[in-house]
């Protein structure tokens, strides 16, 4: 795979995998966030970073995308980006169920990455073309740079 060119036989974009990457990594804290530990700190530190991560992830997707959606595709990302900071904010106020507050968070999530991985980035790809996609790859790659760390 190169900026330019999809994984051969995948039909996959750097783009795709860089945002798929970071879904895993969001997945992936929410599954540690659930855990139940003992260790004093560690699940306020995991939520801490989980907190950060989905918002930074949010925000990256939305400034290098925005212009290159359109009008509806823009509605649906806010739409699903205002369900997953509701869901977010729920878990950070620290108020209520926190293992109920998780799977809200995690349900959330999953229908996020569905819209982003099945139908927003796919659609985008087919308007835009390949060489839109690699500039917007490299984009997101340095922007993601500054944001999620």
């Amino acid at each position: 795979m190169t900026v330019t060119d999809p994984v051969p036989g995948h039909g996959v974009t750097l783009l795709e995998n860089l945002v798929s990457a970071s879904h895993v990594r969001i997945v992936d804290l929410l599954i540690e966030a659930s855990r139940d530990t003992p260790t004093v700190g560690v699940a306020d530190a995991v939520q801490r970073q989980l907190v950060h991560d989905v918002r930074a992830h949010l925000q990256v997707v939305r400034q290098v995308l925005g212009a290159d959606l359109t009008h509806p595709e823009r509605e649906g990302v806010d739409r699903d980006h205002g369900e997953v900071m509701t869901a977010l904010r729920r878990l950070d106020a620290g108020r209520g169920d926190r293992a109920e507050a998780l799977r809200d968070l995690l349900a959330c999530v999953r229908g996020h990455i569905a819209l982003e991985e099945a139908s927003l980035l796919p659609s985008l790809r087919s308007r835009v073309g390949d060489k839109r996609m690699a500039a917007l790859s490299f984009n997101y790659a340095s922007i993601a740079d500054t944001h999620l760390d």
